[in-house]
């Protein structure tokens, strides 16, 4: 056996007896994750998706660039769908931005060199994201989430304006909107959430892992730096995986602290995006913005709250424990889950699947027309 597949053998037995040693702790953290994904991810997430896929795919959003067009060439030298993908980038969700991009680089063939510059700063959490994580189940003041997302908006903001400048696209002038366009646009949309979703689950059984290996090193370098070792944890754990957050406010972290880590996204985040890039990412040029806009989201959200006199550490003790539970006695969300898992492997080819969905399709026709 080559020395070289030794290096990978080895990592894959330790991590198998890692995970079966540490099984109760990796349970718990994917139903943890697996909450977060089901409660928070694909509600806040999936409908952007799907929408965001659709306007790139018909060329929608093109049209409704069109007004703004002059204006962008002139004041910011730029083109004007490029400015409502950022827009959409800052509104909708982590993972919006650079679906669009993908998109807008096959359909449009944006240069590789301008779509790097731009999934830079074409990236943000996103009202619905940000107030499912710091909002959901606490009394909070209204004023606190709109300090937090200005303060992660205004960086992306002064980095576009940089990073923008010189960027244009061929535009299409058709709009063509088909019905097979919005079958593409929700399988995209369904993709896109199985792996985020996916992601999520993995960085949590890993987080939950590397936990329990360096709990002893996680208090000496909390006995170091003086911070609570729950709290270190927590911080890790949020940088690994941002839907984390939550443990890491219920920790004692502060909402600057918070601000900054949103600003930032998460590795699992960053690998999400390098995913639907298909590879070519810029991971130094993405890191290096990422982590100066975080700096400037803390020192944004810090100045506001002490010109508000609003407490840097509010109380995020108030969350109440999931359990298992159809909405309201309604089977809808499961059938729609479901139905979404279904679209996915059916376009993917599994051969259980392929060809169900135009069958079912039939059966719903011919039931309307009987009926």
């Amino acid at each position: 056996m080559k020395r070289n597949e030794f290096l990978y053998i080895f990592p894959c037995i330790g991590a198998f007896a890692a995970a079966l040693h540490f099984r109760a702790a990796v349970t718990e953290a994917m139903l943890a994750a697996g909450t977060r994904c089901v409660l928070v991810i694909i509600p806040s997430l999936y409908l952007f998706s799907v929408l965001s896929a659709f306007c790139i795919r018909t060329g929608l959003l093109n049209a409704a660039a069109r007004p703004i067009h002059r204006l962008c060439r002139k004041f910011l030298r730029t083109d004007g769908i490029l400015l409502l993908i950022w827009l959409f980038s800052q509104f909708a969700g982590y993972p919006v931005g650079v679906q669009l991009l993908a998109q807008l680089q096959e359909r449009e063939h944006l240069p590789q060199a301008q779509c790097d510059r731009l999934l830079c700063c074409c990236f943000g959490c996103g009202p619905a994201f940000l107030l499912g994580l710091i909002c959901k189940n606490t009394e909070v003041p209204q004023i606190i989430p709109l300090i937090m997302m200005l303060s992660i908006i205004l960086p992306n903001f002064l980095l576009a304006l940089w990073l923008l400048r010189g960027c244009t696209v061929s535009q299409s002038r058709q709009v063509r909107v088909l019905s097979t366009d919005f079958t593409s646009a929700v399988e995209s949309g369904a993709a896109a959430m199985v792996k985020i979703c996916a992601m999520i689950l993995l960085f949590s059984a890993v987080t939950a892992i590397f936990g329990e290996l360096f709990r002893s090193i996680g208090e000496y370098a909390a006995a170091m730096t003086g911070i609570a070792p729950m709290r270190l944890q927590a911080c890790c754990g949020a940088i690994l995986e941002i839907s984390s957050l939550p443990e890491f406010l219920a920790s004692g972290g502060s909402l600057p602290e918070a601000a900054a880590l949103l600003s930032f996204g998460g590795i699992c985040v960053h690998l999400q995006n390098a995913a639907i890039c298909g590879g070519n990412f810029p991971w130094r040029r993405f890191w290096v913005t990422r982590c100066c806009c975080a700096a400037a989201s803390y020192l944004l959200c810090r100045t506001a709250l002490c010109f508000c006199e609003i407490p840097m550490q509010t109380v995020f003790l108030s969350t109440h424990d999931y359990t298992a539970a159809l909405t309201q006695d309604s089977v809808l969300p499961l059938l729609c889950t479901a139905l979404m898992a279904f679209v996915v492997l059916e376009r993917a080819g599994n051969p259980l699947f392929t060809g169900k969905l135009e069958r079912i399709h039939r059966i719903i026709t011919y039931s309307a027309r009987n009926h």
